[in-house]
C-alpha cells in the first residue's frame, strides 16, 4: 500500500511539473522549436520537409507566427491573431483557437519532459 501511494504522488508530481512548463509559456511567451519536421501546405498540397519548424508566441499581442526553411533555403511563415486559450484539463496541454474561426488552432504540450507544438493555421499544419 505504501507503494501505491508514493507511486500516485510520483504521478501527480510529474503531471503538475509538466503542466507548469505549458503553463508558462502560456504566462511568458517565447519561441519553441520542434527540429525536423514535415510541414503539409494545405494551398498547394504538398509535403514540405523543414530541419527547424518554430512557433513564436507574443502574450501580449494573443498572436502566434509559424517559420520555417524548406530544404532549398525558401522561407515560410504564418501567423494567427486574437487567439483565445484553453487548458486541456487533466492534460499537460494549452490550446489556443482562433475567436472567429474555431478550427485554426496551435497545441502546445508537453510529452517526455519537452514542449512541442502542433500547427493547424490557414497554409499550413504541423502536428
Amino acid at each position: 500500500m505504501k507503494y501505491s501511494s508514493l507511486l500516485l504522488f510520483l504521478l501527480i508530481s510529474l503531471s503538475t511539473v509538466a503542466q507548469k512548463k505549458v503553463i508558462d509559456f502560456y504566462y511568458d511567451g517565447g519561441r519553441l522549436s520542434n527540429g525536423d519536421d514535415m510541414v503539409y501546405d494545405l494551398l498547394g498540397d504538398v509535403n514540405i520537409h523543414t530541419p527547424e519548424c518554430v512557433l513564436t508566441y507574443i502574450k501580449e499581442q494573443s498572436t502566434m507566427k509559424l517559420d520555417f526553411i524548406d530544404d532549398d533555403l525558401k522561407e515560410y511563415n504564418e501567423s494567427l491573431e486574437n487567439l483565445e486559450a484553453y487548458l486541456v484539463e487533466g492534460e499537460p496541454e494549452i490550446v489556443w483557437r482562433v475567436k472567429k474561426d474555431k478550427s485554426i488552432f496551435v497545441r502546445v504540450y508537453e510529452r517526455d519532459g519537452q514542449i512541442y507544438f502542433a500547427w493547424h493555421g490557414r497554409s499550413f499544419e504541423v502536428d
